[in-house]
């Protein structure tokens, strides 16, 4: 059995010590696969001065068309597919980036890679704000054929996976563990779902569990699939801002939602803002008008009218979350009457009602 350039590929990524910058230098000195692969073979005194002797050995020993295919088999027959580089499925715009990974192991549809994408990344715990509007732009955005990709972590990224699919679009969640090992755990419904309509992706072998540097990693991923990056929000310390710089890095268009002053949940976003690393929307509108991407009229619920007054209500809560009585100060109508059509608003799936608050759905 001879050596392929999947083979090669996935041996790359499998050997500890072999990272993206060493990957590169050794693809500089032969950029044919099958060439380095017979260097190496030979005992190079380059490849045994750039990885340390350890290294080389361990990956010497492992370079065994035999067994490197015996391993690959074993992922396959897990019901996980394999692209690498070498493949006519591997995203152009992720092979651009220079930590392009070596593999990419998915479930799903892998043909969404290569349609127009746009992340949407944000905080672990977003507030009430952050949801609604996560949900609200990526409505939008995937009505207008783009496929929304974030990281499936708790909070923003749930929310903007869920919402794809609930709108009938496409959405790729890029793990920072393993297929088999999907983190954080209560999200393995949510992994299915995505599985099923979307694509599941991950560079780690399917029972990796996953580390401290893994998840921050993938996000390069995240952002280099994507023609943008759109940061909902963040604090001074969230994943997300390491998203948005690797967009800026990747030479990607970064957009940023502005928030409160006052909430932690939006320093981060509010200092790229500050500095200008960004451009700042308040409409999923303006995202498409950049990307020169017209915009698609959603649908319309059959079998809803909205009268004057649940118009009304609903500008309301365009603007902010509001409790009853700011509602009823507003609208004038009797107590009986707002409760009976906050109620039927609810049921329509125009309203939401968390606590004493009100939101637009």
């Amino acid at each position: 059995m001879r050596l392929t350039d999947e083979l090669i590929y996935f041996w790359l990524s499998t050997v500890d010590g072999i990272g993206s910058k060493k990957r590169n230098l050794m693809l500089e000195k032969h950029p044919e696969l099958t060439a380095l692969a017979a260097d190496f073979n030979a005992g190079a005194a380059f490849y045994s001065k750039l990885l340390g002797a350890d290294v080389y050995n361990r990956a010497r020993h492992a370079l065994d068309a035999a067994y490197l295919d015996k391993e690959l088999r074993a992922i396959t027959d897990l019901g996980i597919g394999i692209i690498t580089p070498s493949s006519d499925s591997y995203p152009a715009q992720l092979k651009e980036i220079y930590d392009y990974p070596s593999v990419l192991y998915y479930i799903g549809d892998p043909g969404l890679m290569k349609t127009r994408c746009v992340s949407v990344v944000g905080t672990r715990k977003p507030s009430a704000y952050g949801e609604r509007i996560t949900k609200k732009f990526v409505d939008t955005l995937s009505h207008s054929g783009l496929t929304v990709v974030s990281g499936l972590a708790t909070g923003i990224d749930a929310y903007a996976h869920l919402q794809a699919l609930e709108s009938g679009g496409k959405t790729i969640a890029v793990l920072g563990s393993g297929l088999k090992r999907i983190t954080p755990a209560n999200h393995s419904a949510l992994a299915a779902k995505v599985a099923d309509g979307g694509l599941l992706l991950s560079e780690y072998e399917p029972y990796f569990a996953g580390a401290g540097y893994s998840f921050p990693q993938r996000n390069r991923i995240i952002s280099g699939l994507s023609e943008a990056v759109l940061v909902i929000e963040a604090g001074e310390k969230s994943g997300a801002l390491i998203t948005a710089e690797c967009a800026l890095e990747q030479n990607r268009q970064l957009f940023v939602l502005p928030g409160n002053a006052d909430s932690a949940m939006s320093q981060g976003t509010l200092n790229l803002i500050r500095k200008g690393q960004c451009a700042m929307v308040h409409k999923a509108e303006h995202i498409l008008e950049d990307l020169n991407i017209a915009v698609t009229p959603k649908y319309k619920v059959s079998g809803i009218q909205f009268d004057f007054t649940e118009a009304k209500i609903l500008d309301l809560l365009e603007a902010s979350e509001l409790n009853y009585d700011r509602i009823l100060e507003a609208v004038e109508l009797p107590v009986n009457d707002l409760s009976n059509l906050l109620m039927l608003m609810e049921l329509k799936g125009l309203v939401i009602k968390r606590g004493n608050l009100f939101y637009k759905a």
